[in-house]
């Protein structure tokens, strides 16, 4: 989206600040600003007010080298009478009979930027910005261009200013949720671990660190393509959970009692985290403090598959059965090298608006996450006509229509699909040769959250069902494993819930 603001300031008005309103609406990823100056005609068009200093910015000094320090530094003095090139610091400084406007912005709660007369360009984006400005989100709602009217033409001058409002573009994103470096117990340092996350293929990286947030300091030094989320795991004798989206989501860790963890819960919560509760079935650091506490996600998937993970599947089916809408998510828990644990396994494939830290976690809390045992796949995702996972169908909306199974990504035959509703398991399939090609060849259907419109999807489906009156439907794949000597979980969907019809559902 491009708006073009223009603002005429007349010469009465130099030496003020004018703000120029315009609407950032909702779902903007990033935004550009770029002005231009033109004078505006008169009987005298270079005819300016006089002036104080030749510095280009409003209420700001010249900053005008002392002798003594130019007679030290080996700088001529200048002739009498000549005009001064510069301020001192080698910065050309206009002519006074230049137009000088300065630039900044303010969003509807605080300025987010200003750089004077040194810009008439700059950038703000959910994780960077041009130096000056602020980045982060770009909420919606009224903000303002501010423009310092330095110096201004007899006649008045003409500023134009163009903004690029870029529209967050819903896309998959994969990457990790749990992983630690050497600001805890980890063996990589974070740009080492940003490495191997690099080279996993990653989106973006959780930096769960425990009982810490130093690795939230510390990124903001590195460069990188990946989204790195802060975080820190809150890791107590009675059980782990992950704060995320914060640098500081809590002022201490240590917990003895249970109202000391939720009290710490709520404080996270309060300040806008969200929380995972950690691999809470593990046999060696599970979950003890009781369900009754401030969370937003499960940690069903936590590293290679083994009992302690199906205990938490098994728990979580519970939860959605008994009517919760509680997102499942994975991690790898990734420390040090290890045969079968590393950055992305599981994986989390998430359908976001965009590659910041927030539309991220927006997307998370909202569902539309499916799990992959590797960045590789295979990859499930479900839809009934626009609906997709995390999605609550209204009652009634979803008769008619078909519940798709999709999937991509290294399907092979013996695989075993399953869907499950709130009664239990619906539906289970063996693939055969042809459904499991057909799948590895098909994408997936992108529509609202995943979902894709019509009554019927076409390629890459695995499994359609005329989808009776239930709370939700999932779905998960099963693939033999010669490690596990038996089945192994290889992706999971989080629920498409539909409200019921008459308040009864089965």
């Amino acid at each position: 989206m491009r708006l073009e603001l223009v603002r005429d300031i007349m010469s009465h008005e130099e030496k003020t600040y004018i703000e120029v309103p315009f609407v950032v609406p909702e779902n903007v990823e990033r935004l550009s600003v770029s002005m231009k100056v033109e004078d505006l005609p008169g009987e005298n068009p270079d005819e300016f007010a006089a002036v104080e200093s030749d510095n280009a910015e409003l209420g700001q000094p010249e900053q005008e080298m002392p002798a003594e320090q130019k007679e030290s530094s080996g700088q001529p003095a200048a002739a009498a009478g000549a005009p001064k090139p510069t301020n001192g610091f080698g910065i050309r400084l206009p002519s006074l009979k230049t137009t000088i406007v300065d630039l900044g912005i303010r969003d509807s709660a605080t300025m987010r930027g200003w750089s004077g007369g040194a810009r008439s360009f700059f950038e703000i984006g959910p994780e960077e910005a041009t130096p000056g400005y602020i980045p982060g989100a770009l909420l919606p709602g009224e903000w303002k261009i501010v423009l310092g009217a330095y110096r201004v033409p007899a006649a008045g001058c003409r500023v134009t200013v163009e903004v690029q409002l870029e529209e967050g573009q819903a896309r998959w994103l994969k990457g990790e949720l749990h992983a630690h470096t050497n600001h805890s117990d980890g063996q990589y340092s974070l740009p080492e671990a940003i490495k191997l996350a690099e080279q996993a293929g990653l989106d973006f990286l959780a930096l769960t660190d425990h009982n810490t947030v130093s690795q939230n300091i510390a990124r903001h030094r590195l460069e990188t393509d990946l989204t790195l989320i802060p975080a820190m795991e809150l890791t107590t004798l009675s059980g782990h959970c992950n704060l995320y989206g914060l640098e500081a989501p809590a002022d201490d860790f240590r917990a003895r009692e249970p109202e000391d963890a939720i009290g710490l819960m709520r404080t996270a919560k309060e300040r806008g985290a969200y929380i995972s509760l950690n691999h809470p079935h593990c046999s060696n650091c599970g979950w003890k403090w009781g369900f009754d506490v401030p969370h937003d996600w499960v940690e069903v998937w936590n590293g290679p598959w083994r009992e302690d993970n199906r205990k938490t599947l098994d728990w979580w089916q519970e939860q959605l059965a008994a009517g919760r809408r509680l997102t499942a998510i994975g991690g790898s828990d990734f420390h040090r090298p290890h045969p079968y644990i590393r950055h992305g396994a599981p994986c989390n494939w998430i359908y976001a608006t965009g590659r910041s830290v927030n539309a991220i976690l927006r997307a998370v809390d909202r569902g539309r996450v499916t799990l992959s045992h590797s960045p590789e796949g295979p990859r499930l995702t479900l839809s009934i006509g626009q609906w997709g996972m995390g999605d609550l169908i209204p009652a009634g909306e979803a008769e008619g229509l078909w519940l798709d199974v999709q999937a991509s990504g290294g399907l092979l035959p013996g695989d075993v699909l399953r869907v499950y509703s709130a009664n239990g398991l619906e539906e289970e399939r063996v693939l055969d040769m042809g459904e499991a090609a057909a799948g590895c060849e098909a994408g997936i259907g992108c529509g609202t959250g995943g979902g894709t419109s019509g009554n019927k999807s076409s390629g890459g489906t695995l499994l359609e069902l005329l989808p009776r009156e239930r709370l939700f439907y999932r779905a998960e794949l099963w693939r033999y494993a010669e490690e596990a000597d038996g089945l192994s979980l290889a992706a999971l969907t989080n629920p498409i819930y539909i409200s019921p019809t008459g308040g009864i559902a089965f």
